[in-house]
């Protein structure tokens, strides 16, 4: 490991501790640590009066407050003391005198991974968690590999990789307790989870390993927000004063459906620009222009390409079913080789479904027709299944024509006709008794009687019916204006094909 104590603002206190701590000495060490006080060192610290260091410690905790979203007085009250006792990163918050004042309040390091050189940043895990709550590596994994993509989605120039050979990663993760070789030992269950170095020290990630790392669960320190935080700085980002930013400062405990604030998206495209958005997918080429394959037949005739179901499963793969058939797509076109009988690879699934959805939250697809429901983890149908959708998913109505999955806070849409439904797996009753309600009044433009929805790799809903497509706006509930109300031919965006 780097042996840069320096590399993530972490400060050396050894020489001002006394062997028992007042609580104003505590107060002290927590301020210079974490930025709002000058370090002192063991000369400039005697030649300190007692007057001086009350009145930069007002200062200081007025500072501290501010940043944090708690009135500035200077005083060490109640909720002060709170957020000093909550579990954090251990990384200063870059602040100082006046800075709530700034226009910006995420905050840049300086330093970030050169893309005109290097647009792939590559991470392994060098050292996994020892604990018995957590001994799944493949799961630590995916958490990594989650918490990267949650930061990619919104950049246009870097991706990242695991490294799975020989090779140095570019990023190196570690499990580790106290001392661990970086000069900034880690202070046990509680206090500092976790620290980073950023782009120009390397970019590594330290995890505590005497904290309870859970995922998933309420119980515990969640490990994908702490990955999500810790990865922040690696690509250059520092502490933000947005209490609801995932770069604050303070660990917040699990959040089903985590998702960027604002505030991290800005910060993060002011360092690598923004998303290229894939015109889901990009069209395709002429002939002889070195462009992508093109699919032939009956998908690609005007007037047949209306489908029952588009899906994404867990592993991020893409499938058109329409009547008896199925098709899987990549970005461009159909992969060659379809379309193939649904019966034949979907566990005897039968064909002309109504709509289907993937759940994020487990990676489990579930597929509809007439009045009951399967449920597949990729195309592996799981045990026990047709179920009455009334089981399952009660006060959503048979012979649906389409469905959806809000990004932002991981609810099911489904669409029959002229309407809604709303269903909430985590409340119950699932379905409030507002619903149904109108799409044509609620949904921004879309029209009624669909033919499917999903939510794509990208993390925007499309909607299609016919021979058109829709891509949608969560953001402002309303179809998007780059793909307009009139839509998209769904031959040639996302079947590839030369003349819908």
């Amino acid at each position: 490991m780097k042996a840069l104590p320096l590399a993530f603002g972490t400060i050396f206190l050894a020489v001002i501790r006394p062997a028992v701590k007042s609580e104003g000495e505590v107060e002290l060490l927590y301020l210079m640590k974490f930025g709002y006080m000058e370090q002192t060192d063991g000369e400039t610290a005697a030649l300190t009066s007692p007057e001086d260091i009350k009145a930069q410690m007002k200062v200081a905790i007025a500072d501290f407050q501010s940043f944090a979203g708690l009135k500035p007085t200077g005083k060490m009250d109640k909720q002060t003391k709170i957020l000093m006792n909550t579990p954090r990163c251990g990384m200063k918050d870059i602040v100082g005198h006046g800075s709530y004042a700034r226009k910006k309040r995420y905050v840049l390091q300086g330093s970030r991974w050169n893309t005109n050189t290097k647009n792939v940043v590559t991470w392994k895990i060098y050292k996994y968690s020892g604990q018995a709550q957590i001994q799944d590596k493949q799961e630590v994994k995916r958490a990594v590999s989650d918490s990267f993509q949650l930061w990619q989605q919104h950049i246009s120039d870097l991706d990242f990789k695991e490294e799975r050979g020989d090779r140095d990663a570019d990023i190196k993760i570690y499990f580790s307790k106290g001392e661990h070789g970086d000069g900034n030992p880690f202070d046990g269950p509680g206090g500092t989870l976790a620290h980073a170095f950023f782009p120009r020290y390397g970019g590594d990630v330290h995890m505590d390993d005497t904290e309870k790392w859970t995922l998933k669960t309420h119980r515990g320190t969640d490990m994908f927000q702490t990955l999500v935080h810790e990865i922040g700085h690696s690509l250059g980002l520092s502490h933000s004063d947005v209490r609801s930013a995932i770069m604050a400062p303070f660990h917040k405990g699990y959040m089903p459906n985590l998702q960027l604030d604002n505030d991290d998206i800005q910060a993060i495209q002011e360092l690598y620009g923004k998303e290229n958005e894939i015109e889901h997918p990009a069209p395709t080429l002429p002939p002889g222009s070195g462009g992508p394959r093109r699919p032939r037949g009956e998908i690609c005739e005007k007037g047949r390409t209306s489908l029952d179901a588009i899906i994404m499963t867990k592993d991020k793969r893409t499938y058109v079913f329409r009547g008896d058939e199925y098709w899987e797509l990549d970005d461009t076109a159909v992969i060659p080789g379809f379309p193939k009988r649904i019966s034949a690879d979907w566990g005897g699934l039968p064909g002309n479904i109504d709509t289907a959805i993937t759940w994020k939250d487990t990676g489990a697809t579930y597929i509809f027709k007439g009045n009951e429901y399967w449920k597949f983890i990729n195309k592996q149908m799981q045990p026990g299944y047709p179920k009455a959708i009334s089981e399952g998913f009660p006060g959503i109505p048979r012979d649906l024509d389409a469905a959806a999955l809000a990004a932002a806070n991981n609810k099911m849409y489904f669409f029959k006709g002229d309407n809604y439904w709303r269903f909430d797996p985590r409340k119950k009753p699932h379905v409030h008794k507002k619903y149904p309600q109108s799409i044509l009044k609620e949904w921004g433009g879309l029209p009624r009687d669909l033919s499917a929805g999903f939510l794509w790799k990208n993390n925007k809903n499309y909607f299609f019916k016919d021979d058109t497509y829709w891509r949608f706006s969560e953001r402002d509930f309303t179809i998007d204006s780059q793909v307009g109300t009139k839509g998209r031919s769904i031959q040639k965006w996302w079947y590839g094909c030369q003349n819908p």
